[in-house]
């Protein structure tokens, strides 16, 4: 199996490092731990020391993978069907990098998994080690926390403690994205793969609730989302007025400026997200590192959308998903865009 596990390390950590000695062994390491702590299910429904309220949630796993396998077509099989506690809020920790002058970012690279603007560590202080590393070079950093991750079918993964406390549309939302990665996946090509990952889980979720009735969870879904989504519109803004700002020859005054700029528009305008969750990204964490952690993952989603619709069935869409990911790169664009309007 040890093949198999670097491999799939590989994939797993952002196409991070594999290269590195270190850095393979912390991923082989991180990995391994998490299979080797793998508990059925069913086995922690009937343990005694364990609490109802983790008991309740994995029975809402159970019944989320049965709606995928049933009523969305997807090939669950032994997927989240066992339980690890991780002692930690995160199960991995990505670094992102970018020069002080730049929003493009660093790139790791390395052969057979391609590149990815991020490096991925399964102990937080080794990421905020190399973090620093990077920040003595010049760098600005940016270091997020991952809840979960899919292995691709390498491996049945499991259900991590760092998720399982999530709000049922969440959880469901979550489970529904990381299987669709399993039903179809281009390699190297990130767009693609998080774009149709995430059609699938907004579709699926509000066909998940609409079957259920449980409309309160998924109006609170759809207004984070929602929420989010003004903010990282603005975010991306911002990102590419820095990258205009960064052509010219001395832009650290004008960096400074709509950065401050910025966050007095957040300030202002609070009451659009209801909440004060985005506080501590937008006024203490975000800088030219956190913006190049956004990229361009969704912009496909409206296309695979309108393709789901096109299809009315989901088998027929993930067979039209797997002829389009069949394509060149630039086959795939062409026949994307032919679909981007969703159908009234």
């Amino acid at each position: 199996m040890g093949s198999r596990v670097g491999i799939a390390i590989c994939l797993i950590l952002g196409f991070s490092g594999c290269s590195s000695l270190d850095f393979y062994g912390q991923a082989f390491g991180g990995q391994w731990r998490i299979l080797r702590d793998r508990v059925p299910i069913e086995d922690v429904l009937q343990a005694v020391d364990q609490t109802e309220e983790t008991k309740s949630k994995l029975r809402l796993v159970q019944e989320i993978r049965i709606f995928a396998d049933q009523s969305i077509g997807m090939s669950v099989g032994e997927k989240y069907t066992s339980y690890v506690e991780l002692q930690r809020p995160y199960v991995v920790w990505n670094v992102f990098a970018a020069e002080r002058g730049s929003v493009q970012g660093e790139h790791w690279c390395y052969p057979i998994v391609g590149c990815a603007p991020y490096r991925g560590y399964f102990d937080g202080d080794d990421a905020r080690r190399f973090a620093a590393s990077l920040e003595a070079d010049g760098f600005e950093t940016y270091v997020a926390g991952v809840p979960a991750y899919s292995t691709l079918g390498w491996f049945d993964d499991p259900v991590l403690s760092t998720f399982l406390d999530w709000p049922e549309a969440d959880l469901a939302g979550l489970l529904f994205h990381e299987l669709a990665h399993g039903v179809v996946w281009v390699d190297g090509d990130v767009a693609f793969n998080e774009s149709f990952a995430s059609a699938v889980s907004e579709i699926a979720v509000a066909e998940y609730f609409s079957s259920g009735g449980r409309k309160r969870d998924y109006q609170q879904w759809l207004e984070r989302r929602a929420a989010w989504r003004i903010l990282k519109a603005r975010l991306l803004d911002l990102k590419a007025n820095l990258q205009t700002v960064f052509q010219e020859t001395s832009p650290a005054e004008t960096k400074s400026s709509l950065y401050q700029a910025f966050r007095d528009q957040y300030e202002r305008d609070k009451s659009l997200f209801n909440t004060e969750r985005f506080d501590r990204l937008v006024l203490t964490e975000l800088n030219n590192a956190y913006l190049v952690s956004l990229g361009a993952y969704e912009d496909w989603v409206p296309a695979f959308r309108c393709l789901y619709a096109a299809q009315g069935a989901w088998l027929e869409f993930f067979a039209a998903v797997n002829q389009i990911a069949e394509l060149d790169e630039a086959g795939r664009v062409e026949a994307l865009r032919a679909c981007e309007v969703i159908p009234e």
